[in-house]
């Protein structure tokens, strides 16, 4: 987000896109990208993360702007 390249994502929206079987990520077993473990974490280089942002930017329904309900029936 502070590279212009989107308003909004969350971790969950970067799995979700790691996860996609017709895209080109370039991170993990067998990739350019292996993950790097950091403590607990897995963690991916910061250029080619930002270089894969660029060339495909998130298309996301982005956050949920709509009024919270109160879920029940008035």
């Amino acid at each position: 987000m502070a590279e212009g390249i989107t308003a909004s994502i969350t971790p969950d929206g970067v799995r979700y896109i790691a996860r996609q079987g017709d895209n080109d990520w370039p991170f993990g077993d067998g990739k350019p990208y292996p993950y790097e473990k950091v403590g607990n974490a897995r963690a991916m280089a910061t250029k080619p993360f930002l270089a894969y942002f660029r060339r495909h930017p998130p298309k996301g329904r982005g956050p949920n702007r709509a009024p919270k309900g109160s879920g029940g029936r008035p």
